[in-house]
């Protein structure tokens, strides 16, 4: 009898996380069938430096190496229209996948702190919120952000810290340095995986592991002059 609670009990964990995915994906992919835009101000923005990224321009304005957006999000389009071909289409079906993924991210963390029904309530909360599903048809860097923040912290909080050993807090500080080069704004979050590994472990080397590659990563792109290094041909101009 318990064997078999246990075994109800992972597959209704593992159900849930199912439904949640399923219903965001069917009303993100509902919206951006049914509802057509055309990427204008900032998200032609991002589109037209993932086209100079393919065609060899580096990351680039009228052929000046440009710093004014962090380059993540246009490396992750352009890495998507050498793959799949250069329309942003390809960048809305990315967002449908990366949205409904992000539901279940959320309905994971929620079930790993506070249980089933908190975890199942907040996913579906993010899965049914309007304006999470009226933004699946934008080229905007928000859905790629968001996605690699909560796999980030997914990571942090699926084991108990004293069971983690170096991988979980190694992929969750890589995925916290790609997430600052899509938007700056999580550039003071490994301050805080610091803190938690500190409070929660006591470990000192663990904590500023995980702050450090956060850190190191996003320093990897750190001037204009660096931006041609992300060309995706080898016909870019030279340093």
């Amino acid at each position: 009898m318990k064997g078999k609670k246990v075994y109800n009990s992972k597959a209704l964990v593992w159900w849930g996380l199912a439904g949640v995915v399923l219903l965001a994906f069917i009303l993100r992919l509902a919206w951006v069938l049914n509802v057509h835009t055309y990427p204008i101000s900032d998200f032609g923005w991002y589109h037209e430096r993932a086209l100079g990224l393919i065609h060899g321009q580096g990351y680039s304005v009228n052929g000046k190496p440009t710093a004014y957006w962090p380059i993540g999000y246009p490396l992750f389009l352009a890495g998507l229209y050498k793959l799949f071909g250069p329309h942003y289409y390809v960048a809305k079906a990315a967002n449908v996948i990366m949205g409904s993924l992000t539901a279940g991210l959320t309905y994971l963390i929620g079930n790993r702190l506070a249980g089933f029904w908190t975890g199942l309530f907040a996913g579906l909360a993010l899965a049914l919120m309007p304006s999470q599903i009226e933004w699946t048809s934008v080229l905007c860097s928000e859905i790629l952000f968001t996605f690699l923040l909560l796999a980030s912290t997914y990571l942090l909080v699926v084991k108990r810290p004293e069971r983690q050993g170096w991988l979980y807090p190694a992929v969750s500080g890589l995925l916290l340095g790609a997430a600052s080069l899509v938007r700056a704004t999580s550039l003071a979050l490994p301050l805080g995986a610091f803190v938690f590994y500190w409070i929660f472990r006591r470990s000192f080397r663990q904590a500023k592991f995980i702050q450090l590659l956060g850190v190191k990563f996003r320093k990897f792109y750190q001037s204009d002059t660096n931006a041609y290094l992300f060309s995706l041909t080898p016909t870019h101009p030279p340093l």
